[in-house]
This record gives C-alpha cells, structure tokens and sequence, in this order.
C-alpha cells in the first residue's frame, strides 16, 4: 500500500526539515578574498593580547576568574563542574588569550579600557565566605582615579563588576560607562566573521548534523531575545539604542557569557567588524569584532564621583540560573519553534531522573509516557494496517486483473477500502502527531548541559553519536521489522518495493551521528511500535 511508503516518509521529512532549519546556522566554508587588496585599519594593532603574568586569579566554589591588570579585563573563566571533555578532565574554559585568537569580556567607565590596574593582591579565594570582593584601582596621566569592584558570590557563576571614577582634576569630566565582548583572531588566510571560533576546541560537526546557534546575541524593548548572525554583522555593523539596560550574549553549546548593565536607562547596542593586515605582523590577517553597549553621558565636576554596575555571568546556558538575572535571558536556551514541547519534555527528564539517577533509562520512559499518549491512536492505525493485510489477496487479485487499467484499479481499490471501512492514510497519524516530540527531544538533547556527556551502558555522551555504531544497527532492524508487519507494497510496483527496501538502510546511514539519546528514543520507540502491531495483527488475524 502507498500508505506503508508514506508512514516512513513522514520520519524522513521531519529529519530533513530540522537538518534544513540547522543549515541556516551551520558553518559553511570559508570565504576567499586573496585577489583584493586588503589594507591596513587602523587601530586593529592596539587590541593585543593581555600578558598572563599580570593576571589577577580569583577561585570561588563554581568559577576560576582571570582578571587582567590590563585594564581589568576578564580573559578567562574555568568551570570547575565541567570537564574539557570526555578526554580532559580539567574544567571548561570560556574565554580566551591565545596567542592569535583573543576573546574577552570588560566593562568599566569611559578611559579605563587602556590603564595599568592595581591590586592587593595576586590571587584571591573564595574558601567558606558567602561573598568575595576584589579591588583594582587606577590613576590616569590626568589625576582622575578609576576603580574597579568585582563581588563574587558563593556557588554564583556571575558575578558584579563596579566601576566608579573619582574626577580630581581641576576641570569637569564626561564620559560613558560601557560594557563589551572583543573577539579578535589572526589567521593566514583571509576569512569572513561566520569561521571565525568562539571555541576552539568546539568539535566539528558530523554527517547530517549542524551545531547550536553560536554567536552574539542581545536585548531589545520588543524582542527579548534576537539572534546576531556573524553573516549579518560582516554585511552591515549594528547600532541600535534600547530604552532599558538589556543585556549582550555570546552564545555557545552549553555555555554563555553575558553582561548585564544595571542601569535602568537607555543603552545603545553596537557590534563591528573589521578586518585588515595587522599592524604587527603584515603576513598575518587582523579580524576583529566588537560587540559593546555603551550608556547615557555622564558629566561630573571637579571632585564628584559616579559609579555604575554591570553583572557578567559565565557559565552553563541553564534557564533557572539565567532567569533571575535579567529580562529574556533565559531564552538563550534555544529549543526552537517546538519550544513548549521542549520544555516539557525537560522538566520530564528531570523529575525522572530524579527518581532513575540515569538520563538514559529517562529518555526510555519519557518515550513509554509519549507512546502511551498516543496508545490508542497507535491502536486504531494498527487495526487499519491489520486489516489491510487482511485484505491482501483481495488487493492482488485486482492489480493483477486490472494491471492495464490504472484508473479502474484505483477505483476498485477505493470501493474495497470503503466497503471495508477501511482509511488507508489513518496509519499516517500517529506517526505524523508523534514527530514534534522527536524534533522536540533533538533540541532538548543539543540544548540542554545536563545531558553533556551524560553516559548510559555503552554510550560515552547522550549528547554525541554512538561510538559502535550499535543503536544504529538496532533502528535499523526495528525499522525492518515494522515494515514485515505492514502490508506489502502494490504488486508489480517495483519502485517503491525497492524504497522500502533500502529505506532502513538509508535512514540508519543518516541517524548515524546524530545524538544517541535521540536514537534510544526512536529505538525504544519502534520496538514499542513493533510490540503493540503485532499484538494488534495477532487479535485480527
């Protein structure tokens, strides 16, 4: 029956729609420019790297802050409760001051940006204080004197950066208080924005897979959450001004870095792109992007001061932490448009996991929840199958006496089904309604940072393909069992024969290096569809 052919396909097309929805943020090859002449720009060379020696460490319960004398700039953040990965055990690393790629995080008051800090002290711990702050000062060629407070809280993986400036000239002062990310990297080649890594050692994707959304994302009064493709910078800078303080994000898989002015006036967003040779080195190509939001003018009389706030979180992209913090952040838990189910699929892993302690055994009991749900529509698409099958000999006999009719043959074939009561595209339903939660679940699985490297029997990462290559081989045989147990395709139809034929195949092929978890769902799945069809035909028979 082309019924049979259609229930499969339904998989097929859902699987091809979330990989098309993916191409949109996947990386594409880099982008050549060496037969135009690139020229120097000018002020590329003042953004070098930050010298470690001066580096400021700061250890709390959840965090290792770098904090740079230079300017007091943040240049890293270890997470002491996740691994590198699945090979390092050291904690993940945001942030970066390598040598060509340079990825920072700084907030502070107009003029600070460029001047040598003090401190205390070299490193500061956390040990069993509820709070921790860190004092950097400094003083300009003018006499105005620069501060900078980083308060700390236990088990917080943000923290506040005060910034004042006390003007002990004779003369009045304006300036701005800003906050920003710089992503610079250098590179041999000439390459656009969208290749250049936020982390480096981010793996690359597999077949049929495309990561997260990485890149910059910000605040805006009418949209809590909007996406900045690197495309869209390289095409044409960005300069927006909110009336709220918002916030700026660079997004990641599983992880995000986020300031957070805390001033409630308005703020203006803006994100460059420039590239060149750099002034240190001409056979080296200079990129560098800027991603900033400055605030309101402030103007203060010989002897004021002002003092302004913004909190930086660095951390795992976990809504429950990112809510409470600021308007629409939570949202950078990016589950797509099947967000709701999502969501609820989530909090469902959670609350069993809580009971089972294993993400695995929670993904095969959220899949028994799903098909229980839709037990009795799996039930009635069963009985239609079944009866099909029935039907069988009836449905050669007229393909065989009207092979040479094709439209008689679909007439009679139509007469049949309704003198049997039958609906040969009732089989499509259940499969069709049960397709959101598998799209929903993908999300779930790429989004969620409880389910990095999260093991189950022989599988390493819940998050990652299957190593052996087992769970594939088992949706394949489920698949072909599915199909011993439906009706065989129209005699004679040789094409679609050979489809249903390789379809398994094929499917497995592209299933293959998408997350285990997902597989285990479809899997438990298609075994549970297999169990319940062959009860069904049994009773029919």
């Amino acid at each position: 029956m082309k019924t049979t052919k259609t229930i499969y396909l339904i998989p097929v097309l859902a699987f091809l729609l979330v990989m098309l929805q993916r191409a949109w943020l996947s990386e594409k090859a880099p982008v050549s420019t060496k037969g135009a002449e690139t020229q120097k720009i000018g002020g590329l060379g003042k953004i070098k790297n930050f010298n470690a020696e001066n580096d400021i460490v700061v250890s709390t319960d959840k965090i290792t802050v770098n904090i740079s004398k230079q300017g007091g700039a943040i240049t890293g953040v270890s997470l002491a409760a996740f691994p590198q990965s699945l090979k390092d055990s050291g904690p993940f690393t945001l942030l970066s001051n390598a040598p060509n790629h340079l990825y920072i995080a700084q907030a502070g008051m107009s003029g600070d940006a460029d001047l040598r800090f003090s401190s205390a002290q070299k490193s500061y711990t956390i040990g069993d204080a509820a709070e921790l702050k860190v004092v950097l000062t400094a003083t300009d060629d003018f006499g105005k004197k620069f501060t900078k407070t980083y308060t700390f809280k236990r088990g917080d993986y943000h923290f506040d950066i005060s910034s004042s400036v006390e003007n002990s000239t004779s003369s009045s002062w304006t300036g701005m208080h800003y906050s920003r990310f710089i992503l610079r990297h250098d590179s041999e080649e000439d390459i656009s924005l969208k290749n250049i890594p936020i982390d480096l050692d981010a793996p690359k994707p597999g077949w049929f897979t495309f990561t997260t959304f990485t890149g910059p994302a910000y605040f805006t009064d009418n949209k809590p959450y909007v996406k900045l493709p690197f495309v869209d910078v390289e095409k044409k800078a960005l300069k927006k001004t909110i009336d709220s303080s918002g916030w700026l994000a660079m997004q990641q898989r599983y992880f995000i870095c986020a300031l957070i002015p805390n001033q409630n006036t308005a703020h203006t967003i803006t994100a460059t792109w420039q590239k060149g040779s750099s002034e240190l080195n001409n056979e080296m190509y200079r990129n560098l992007f800027n991603f900033s939001t400055i605030g309101q003018k402030v103007s203060l009389a010989p002897g004021e001061k002002v003092t302004e706030t913004s909190t930086f979180y660095a951390g795992p992209e976990e809504a429950k932490r990112l809510a409470p913090l600021a308007k629409g952040l939570e949202l950078t838990v990016d589950y797509g448009w099947l967000w709701f189910i999502s969501d609820l699929l989530f909090q469902a892993l959670v609350i069993i996991h809580s009971y089972l302690g294993s993400w695995g055994l929670s993904i095969i009991m959220i899949t028994c929840i799903v098909k229980l749900a839709f037990y009795k529509l799996s039930e009635a698409s069963y009985k239609a199958m079944a009866k099909q099958k029935k039907l069988q000999p009836q449905v050669e006999k007229i393909n065989q006496e009207l092979k040479d009719d094709a439209e008689q043959r679909s007439k009679a074939l139509i007469e049949l089904y309704q003198k049997e009561s039958i609906n040969p595209i009732s089989g499509c339903l259940p499969t069709l309604l049960q397709m959101p939660f598998f799209i929903a679940l993908y999300y779930v699985l790429i989004e969620s940072v409880v389910l990095r490297f999260a093991p189950f029997l022989w599988l390493p990462d819940l998050s990652a393909s299957d190593p052996l290559f087992i769970l594939p081989v088992l949706f394949c045989a489920s698949m072909v069992l599915m199909q011993k147990l439906s009706p065989a395709p129209q005699q004679g139809d040789s094409s679609q024969a050979t489809a249903m034929m390789i379809m398994p195949v094929v499917m497995s092929i592209m299933m293959a290096q998408m997350p285990s978890g997902l597989l285990l769902y479809w899997v438990t799945n298609n075994l549970l569809s297999v169990l319940q069809q062959w009860f069904v035909i049994q009773h029919y028979r």
